[in-house]
């Protein structure tokens, strides 16, 4: 995808940014299944966060690539007040989000 933003990326963004599933599929041509796949590894990398995991140790506890990581958590400071990202924590902390 060159140096932008990943689709994973972008999608999360729509979705933080209040864009319901059906908005976004028809946007980006992704299914439903993979949108939710990307919102819970996008919140595993926050947990992760949260907890004090450096990149380096959340680039090996989930497999995703340092750029991935960057990505994602810069998309975590430009949305931290979304009301999207605090139910998807929750969401996560619920389910007892494994890795």
């Amino acid at each position: 995808m060159g140096r932008g933003q990943t689709h994973k990326t972008q999608i999360l963004d729509l979705y933080l940014s209040g864009y319901q599933f059906s908005d976004i599929e028809r946007r980006t041509h992704h299914s439903e299944g993979a949108i939710k796949r990307y919102i819970q590894d996008f919140a595993k990398v926050i947990l992760l966060k949260k907890k004090g995991f450096s990149v380096d140790q959340t680039r090996i506890a989930t497999g995703f690539s340092h750029r991935l990581i960057g990505e994602y958590l810069k998309l975590y400071k430009q949305h931290s007040d979304s009301p999207h990202l605090k139910r998807i924590l929750q969401d996560q902390k619920k389910r007892g989000l494994t890795l």
